[in-house]
């Protein structure tokens, strides 16, 4: 997460409920949200067959589209009142 407690109270989140302090609430979510079971990709026997389906293989042009990004450096602006928003 980029920000503290951004994601898990941003816009078009869950509120709180009446009487319910948002620190309170933003402590609920984040334990709910570690009681969530984990398990790794790899360990799941549907992952191989949906990767063959949906993406045509993992090695698939497709699939390097969808499952990969790439970054760029944003270079310096000389003036910081030229910054679009």
């Amino acid at each position: 997460m980029a920000c503290p407690s951004g994601c898990l109270n941003g816009g078009a989140q869950s509120r709180p409920e009446e009487g319910v302090s948002p620190k309170d609430w933003i402590a609920q979510l984040e334990d709910k949200y570690r009681a969530v079971g984990k398990q790794w990709p790899k360990d799941n026997p549907q992952v191989p067959i949906l990767s063959e389906e949906w993406l045509g293989g993992l090695d698939s042009d497709k699939a390097t589209h969808v499952l990969y990004t790439d970054y760029k450096e944003v270079e310096k602006m000389a003036n910081s009142l030229a910054i679009k928003w």
